[in-house]
Order: structure tokens, then sequence, then C-alpha cells
């Protein structure tokens, strides 16, 4: 499978067996990588490893990195991580990385396969190894790093060509282009650590980089040539840190004569005039600068070369773009620090209405987010609202009947009472009368009534016995005829007669 995007693979590196070739570059081994199965999902083959050390692919490529003091001590220097600022031009916003060139991996690097046993003490990995030249002539990177035993964090710049994923869901790099060597800083203070972007290096989309690829040249291709001559014949050159030594407009012999430039661009008219449409701004040792006065009064660059003195412009190479004016007049009413002046007035408006069109866009875009999320929740509400509807019909339909099987009962009970009592007062008129009075047996209050209708019950069962006749019937005895004559003598008269002799 093909594929086309720069990659950034991470790994811990270690330089070692420092060895200083004079006093302009010192020589080190590198770890740069390893094959197989990564933590991060990828696996650069050995295959594509191979291919790659076959073709030269590693020679000649820098070795980048952010070197800088120590925010804590600006006696020592770090070295930072794939750092980035901010670069406003007129067209865009770029993120330009910091990173320059310390050194490189030389066309003598040794390259080779080494076995090597991890931290773990357990597994054993395939590394690529190098001999790395590091330019400490020209900077002081070992400032931030110099031991036998010390060890840097290293980013491996790839852009991966062709791939495919194995069953475990691992990217499989089959060939690659390799770009650069990035250190990344290491100290035994963690919290100062710039941990190595491997872990969470992925085949996604990534956000717009940039590099300011005129100055990372000039600096790659100047340490190439002063290496180059070491190694041929030992001879050091001097160099300064300093861009007017590259800047053709510098004084003495190699002043250039800016007129032969002008004198090209007065010959380009605008389209249906006769007023000049580039304006030279600035010249360097390989492009110029204008301003296009007939196209909005952009600024481009265009690609020149020297040709028995005079320059020629190859207009296919033009590109719009930014200019830091190093030559700017300091007089305030020189015509390039008028340009200046509405260049930047222009491109401050330019900025502000691509910032207020961008925010504009942003804000719609949350707006919309917003009410998509919106529509979201409306129609989980919905839904919700409806499934409670249901739920309390069900309810009441439910709670309907239990108060109806409530009533029946209490209905129930209060008839059981009444036949109850009617047995035993149910022909009485305070019973029949207690009953027709009533009314809706619902809210009749069940132990009330039955206190009642016990009252009752007594009360009408003591008053039947009150009224109730008893009957006597008096006995006849015949007696003798003479009896009555007898006066009565006897206590109790004749009733013992019939017992005494």
């Amino acid at each position: 499978m093909k594929f086309n995007k720069n990659q950034t693979l991470g790994f811990t590196s270690k330089l070692s067996n420092f060895e200083i070739v004079n006093q302009e570059f010192i020589r080190c081994k590198c770890y740069m990588l390893a094959t197989g199965d990564n933590v991060n999902g990828s696996d650069i083959t050995l295959e594509a490893v191979q291919k790659a050390m076959a073709r030269g692919e590693f020679y000649n490529k820098p070795v980048i990195a952010h070197l800088y003091q120590d925010p804590e001590d600006n006696n020592k220097w770090r070295v930072g991580g794939h750092d980035s600022k901010w670069i406003i031009t007129n067209t865009s916003f770029d993120i330009v990385n910091e990173c320059i060139p310390f050194g490189c991996i030389p066309e003598s690097a040794n390259l080779q396969l080494e076995e090597v046993l991890e931290a773990d003490g357990e597994t054993m990995n395939t590394y690529l190894t190098c001999q790395i030249i590091l330019w400490t002539g020209r900077y002081n990177i070992m400032d931030a790093a110099y031991s036998d035993d010390i060890y840097f964090n290293q980013s491996c710049e790839l852009s991966i060509n062709e791939y495919h994923y194995k069953n475990n869901d691992v990217l499989s790099i089959d060939d690659f282009t390799f770009s650069a060597l990035c250190l990344l800083n290491k100290s035994s203070d963690n919290s100062k650590n710039v941990r190595p972007c491997f872990p969470s290096c992925r085949v996604e989309k990534m956000k717009a980089f940039s590099i300011d690829t005129d100055k990372f040249k000039q600096n790659f291709e100047l340490m190439l040539e002063k290496l180059k001559q070491y190694e041929s014949d030992g001879t050091p050159t001097s160099v300064q840190n300093n861009t007017t030594n590259n800047n053709p407009q510098m004084e003495g012999e190699n002043k250039m004569d800016l007129t032969k430039f002008t004198t090209l661009l007065s010959d380009i008219k605008c389209e249906g005039n006769d007023y000049i449409k580039y304006e030279l701004l600035s010249v360097d040792e390989s492009k110029i600068y204008v301003l296009d006065k007939e196209n909005g009064c952009r600024i481009f660059s265009v690609e020149y070369v020297m040709s028995n003195d005079d320059p020629v412009i190859n207009w296919k190479t033009k590109t719009e773009g930014d200019i830091t004016f190093t030559e700017k007049s300091e007089e305030k009413d020189s015509r390039l620090t008028m340009i200046y002046n509405e260049l930047n007035e222009s491109l401050a408006k330019k900025h502000e209405a691509l910032f207020n069109a961008k925010l504009e866009e942003k804000l719609q875009e949350v707006s919309q987010q917003f009410e998509t999320k919106n529509k979201e929740l409306q129609t989980e509400y919905d839904t919700l609202k409806t499934a409670y509807s249901i739920a309390k019909e069900k309810l009441s339909i439910y709670e309907a009947a239990e108060n109806e099987k409530v009533k029946q009962d209490h209905i129930e009970a209060v008839k059981s009472t009444l036949e109850r009592f009617e047995k035993k007062i149910g022909k009485s008129p305070e019973f029949i009368y207690f009953k027709a009075k009533l009314g809706d047996y619902e809210t009749i209050d069940i132990e009330k009534l039955d206190k009642d209708l016990t009252l009752m019950s007594g009360e009408i069962l003591i008053n039947s016995n009150k009224n109730k006749m008893f009957s006597y019937t008096p006995t006849s005895t015949n007696v003798n005829k003479y009896s009555t004559e007898n006066e009565l003598t006897s206590r109790y008269g004749h009733l013992l007669d019939g017992f005494v002799d």
C-alpha cells in the first residue's frame, strides 16, 4: 500500500563512544531505531531498513535539535523537543520548527544492525546503529549532554512510502524515506525530560507544519561543506554565524550592483498600462524579493542566477511569501520604509479580516454543533416524555383497578356485617330504619358500623325482655265441707292438713 505522509517515530537514542575529531567536530555512536513490533502499533520491518541502507538512504541527513539556555540556570544549556513558533505571513498562519542542524550522518557512518538487550533485562531487539558527527565548533550542543553514559531521546523523521497491516492490526512499514534525526532532552530529572513522540505516532492526518527551509538549507550545506573539507585535507575554514556574510548586498568587494535587477524589472509592465509591475525590495544570494503592484501589492520571492555578472531571473519560481526587512532604512521617509509601513498596515487589516472570518467560521461551526446536540437532546427528551406518558397511563389503569378492588372489598365487608346482625335483629324497626339510612356503603366505617349494631342489638334484646307478659293459672283443691267451719288455729292454716294424721 502506498503512503506519502511525514511521520515522526520516537526511540531512545544513546550517544556513546565519543571521539573528538578536531576542534570543530565530534564523532559518536547512535542507536537510531529498532525493528519489529513497537509499542506505538507500528513495525519497521528489517527488510525495509536493509532496503534503505542499500540505497544510501541515511547518508548526509541532518541531526537536528533545539538548543537553548536553561530557564532555571542561565549557565546551563538544554536540548528541547520539536519546538515551534508562529510565523504570520500575508497568506497564512504557519508553525515553524525551531530545530536547526547540529550535525549529520556522514557517508562514513558505518551503519550496522546490532542485537541490543533492553532495559528490562529480557527483551532483545535489533537496532540500526550509526556514527554521527556533531558540529561542536559552531554550536555548544555538548554543553547540554557530554558524557560516556548520557542518553538522549531521539526521534526519526520518516516519510512512509509503502505499508500494510498485519494480523494483529500493527502498521508494518515496508518502505520509507529518512528525513532527519532529532535529539530530544534527557536528564536525571524526569520532569525536564522530553519524551520521544514514538508512543503517540499514528497514521493519521497531522497538523500543518513548516520549517524555515532557506535558513535550514543554508546551515546544513555550510556544515557539510565544512565537514568535507576537514575529511579531505583537515584545513580549517573560518565560519561566522552572521547572515550578512552571505548577503550579496554587503559592503566591500562583493557588493552587488542592484541597478541590474531594477533594469530588468523596469521592462515588466502592468497589463493595460505602462506602469512598472514589480518594485525591488531586497536581494539575497539566491532570490530577489519584489512587490507586485498589479496584484494587490503582494510580496513575492523569485530565484535567480548570475551569468557573466548579469542576473537571470527564473519567473517560474515566483512564490508569494513574507520578508524580513533587514535592509530597511532608518530614515522615516525612505521608499523602503514607506513600503514596509504600508505593507504592515495592509497585512494587519488583512490578518484582522482573516481572523474575523475564521472566528465567524468557528462560531458557525460551534453554533451548528450546538444546534445538532440540542436536536439530539430534544429527540431524547421527546422519547423519554413519550415513554413517561405510556408508563403513567399504565399506572393509572393499575391504580384504578386496585382502587376498584378495595372499594368492592369494603362494600362486601359492610354487607357481611349487616347480614350477621340481621339474623339477630333483622325484624326490629330500629334495625330496618338504621339499614335504610346507611346510604353509600363506600364511605361507611366498618369498625363504627360493627360497634353501632352491637349496641343496637343489646338495647333491642333488653327492651324486648321488659315488655314480655307472664300468665298464671290458679289450681283448686277439694276441702271437706266441715273444714270451713273450723277456725284456723294453725300457724300454717290448712297447708299441712294432708300430711298430718
